[in-house]
């Protein structure tokens, strides 16, 4: 299966785009560039507590938060996303954004217009790193191995950026 299939393939599993972790002033920046474009279902901490947008933004703040999950209904590309931000050192904090393939507008669908769509993602986070997978709850950050789920990854490095192989579904549903 070609990566732009893998992307929206409606297989049950949802796809997760990793980043670097970021410093507080890269998350905000973040859920800065989410509320342009989504409006927030709902969120809570990892008391769960629910959360408004304004008390996620006073949350990342904190340097003592620990997660933070929020759903959103967007405009664009990709019409629902979650993103989850975990605290994993008090100082940086592991970004992770999901989307489900059938939330993706397959009409304006290219693995070209999704690069498009991650662009201001990676601005506001001020990096060049990410990876696209499939959901593997047990991914280490960095793991591009056969198994590991992830469909493309781009780094500031060329020579760095990995694109799966095709994928044979029935082998991949194994992980």
């Amino acid at each position: 299966m070609k990566i732009e299939e893998q992307v929206i393939d409606i297989d049950g599993s949802c796809r997760d785009v990793n980043f670097p972790d970021v410093d507080i002033m890269q998350a905000i920046a973040l859920l800065n560039h989410v509320l342009g474009f989504c409006e927030l279902n709902s969120a809570s901490d990892s008391e769960g507590n629910k959360l408004s947008a304004e008390e996620i933004s006073n949350q990342l703040s904190k340097s003592d938060a620990e997660t933070i999950v929020s759903y959103w209904k967007c405009q664009g590309l990709i019409s629902q996303v979650q993103l989850f931000l975990s605290w994993n050192n008090k100082s940086k904090i592991f970004i992770e954004l999901t989307f489900f393939p059938q939330d993706v507008d397959k009409e304006a669908y290219s693995l070209e217009k999704f690069k498009e769509w991650l662009k201001p993602f990676l601005v506001a986070l001020n990096t060049k790193t990410y990876f696209v997978r499939y959901e593997n709850a047990s991914w280490l950050y960095g793991d591009t191995n056969e198994f590991s789920g992830v469909i493309f990854s781009s780094s500031p490095h060329e020579n760095n950026s990995y694109q799966a192989p095709p994928v044979d579904c029935q082998k991949r549903r194994d992980f």
